[in-house]
């Protein structure tokens, strides 16, 4: 079987396409003051959608932690009340009898 290599070189034309997009890129920063994208408005924009993601995760988690620690609680609270409900009955019975 014959090994054929393929690998890439750049040739006169993407290398003139390279440099031709670099320099018109540098061309309009200087111009009009920017470039194209405003790479802080874009930076802002991403890290705020990242910092909302992370913040409804994180909510999330909390939320389910908070869910299970009150749900913990309540079957205590209804254990305790359930037997004092109990004592209740035992002395109704008893003030019955007297």
């Amino acid at each position: 079987m014959a090994s054929s290599r393929h690998s890439f070189r750049f040739g006169l034309s993407e290398l003139l396409l390279i440099v031709f997009v670099v320099f018109s890129g540098v061309m309009l920063a200087f111009h009009s003051g920017g470039f194209v994208i405003n790479f802080q408005s874009l930076g802002f924009t991403v890290l705020s959608s990242v910092q909302k993601g992370v913040s409804a995760v994180a909510n999330g988690v909390g939320d389910t932690f908070n869910a299970v620690h009150e749900l913990a609680r309540l079957r205590e609270e209804n254990r305790e009340l359930t037997e004092r409900l109990k004592n209740y009955e035992i002395l109704q019975r008893a003030n019955t009898d007297i």
